[in-house]
């Protein structure tokens, strides 16, 4: 990563003070780990979320005001162009309002808000999702391969917990999502709704993509068991209502 802009720190108050309206050209994304004390590449054997703890001792060690906008993002996953974030510590209570990114053609807007000043941190968050292309947020899927659609939806969390794992494991709020377009394996319908005749036709037939007139589904995240409480897929082949848990 490479950094350019204004900074500077006031010494004269307890606890000090970062100012700063930063920039970088080229930003990878593990680099801000570093900020608080968090090294997100780190995950307990055999799961995909990071356990690896903040830390509380850096998140507490000053009180910062710090602008961030970020032209090319490099990130493992999500394909990312840019990043804005306005950072605001005080007295071990962190906020990030905003911290938008530009993802997937679309843009994801959120507000982060971490209270350090108890023994573990409290999260809460609030992140709305628009315009995202599925064909560029799922490059690699074989759902997706031939999909134009877009997706968007908001979340609203409150967690606890000193890492990644650890708020998703405690988390409550609600969600809801709704795409617009697209396709989907033919196959993966039928199967997905108990259709082995027509299913056993589309293995001899050959996989097709089914254009999706839309799908909306909504959720709500109860001490980290995130259900989905409503779901509907309008496709012409096969329109599906259902719930779950994840």
């Amino acid at each position: 990563s490479d950094l350019h802009g204004d900074f500077s720190v006031d010494v004269g108050r307890i606890p000090h003070l970062i100012t700063a309206d930063m920039g970088s050209l080229t930003l990878d994304m593990k680099d801000l780990a570093g900020i608080i004390g968090a090294d997100s590449t780190i995950k307990p054997g055999g799961r995909v979320l990071p356990s690896e703890p903040f830390s509380l001792d850096k998140l507490r060690a000053a009180n910062a005001d710090v602008r961030f906008t970020g032209a090319k993002i490099i990130t493992r996953n999500l394909p990312v162009k840019k990043m804005t974030a306005h950072i605001l510590v005080k007295d071990g209570m962190l906020k990030l309002a905003p911290l938008n990114f530009e993802v997937a053609g679309g843009n994801l807007v959120t507000e982060i808000t971490m209270d350090g000043r108890k023994s573990h941190i409290v999260t809460h968050a609030d992140i709305t999702a628009k315009g995202l292309h599925l064909d560029q947020l799922f490059p690699q899927s074989k759902m997706n391969n031939a999909s134009t659609g877009t997706m968007g939806g908001r979340i609203t969390l409150d967690a606890n917990g000193d890492s990644v794992a650890q708020m998703l494991g405690t988390a409550n709020g609600e969600a809801a999502l709704i795409m617009d377009g697209g396709t989907v394996s033919e196959l993966l319908l039928r199967l997905s709704n108990l259709d082995i005749a027509n299913s056993f036709l589309v293995l001899l037939g050959g996989d097709k993509q089914v254009p999706i007139r839309c799908m909306v589904a909504n959720f709500k995240a109860v001490d980290g068991d995130f259900q989905v409480q409503d779901m509907v897929l309008d496709t012409p082949k096969v329109n599906q209502i259902g719930r779950a848990h994840v």
